[in-house]
């Protein structure tokens, strides 16, 4: 690994870290330990030299990881949110990600491009990431977090309700489905 791909290891580690301790400062472990698992992947699949194959070429894994990626999609969308169920599908799909993308499989972009772009969605995360801690602590500090909401409590009343709850899990499944399923050919 040169040195140029370990900051960028240590920059998500780092970041990881600061939201898992974040999360069991606010007393939400469960979503801590879900971002200590992050963590250790991370940093598993930093270390290995194992070149990582896709098991997704198959058509038979394929068709397969398909229907499974719809039958949890249709738990989630059926199920209230915050409940056991949604929980244990969207977790099933862990292992979809750990077989869906191979180590090298990269398209090579003009580095001026690739430098834009990472830092105009890096400032785009950077917004997000403060507007949460600012909305969460100041809500925290004046005990009027409807005053303050984090991007949490304005999407919760929309997927709270079966047609937003479908439509977000519609979008998101098909999200999911492209970066899983299509690639690109060169």
């Amino acid at each position: 690994m040169n040195s140029k791909e370990r900051r960028e290891v240590f920059l998500w580690l780092g970041v990881f870290a600061i939201t898992a301790v974040f999360q069991f400062w606010r007393a939400s472990e469960l979503d801590g330990l879900i971002f200590i698992v992050i963590i250790a992947l991370i940093a598993i699949t930093a270390v290995s030299e194992r070149e990582f194959t896709t098991s997704l070429t198959n058509p038979i894994v394929s068709r397969r990881a398909k229907l499974f990626l719809v039958s949890a999609l249709c738990i989630i969308a059926i199920s209230q949110i915050h409940t056991a169920p949604a929980m244990f599908a969207m977790l099933a799909l862990i292992p979809l990600l750990l077989i869906s993308r191979e180590k090298h499989e990269h398209h090579h972009h003009p580095r001026k491009a690739v430098t834009r772009s990472a830092i105009a969605w890096s400032l785009v995360a950077l917004a997000i990431a403060l507007w949460e801690l600012l909305s969460y602590v100041i809500g925290e500090v004046t005990g009027r977090d409807y005053r303050t909401p984090t991007i949490s409590m304005l999407i919760d009343p929309f997927i709270q309700h079966n047609a937003g709850r479908i439509f977000f899990v519609v979008a998101w499944g098909f999200i999911g489905y492209e970066l899983l399923f299509l690639r690109r050919v060169k």
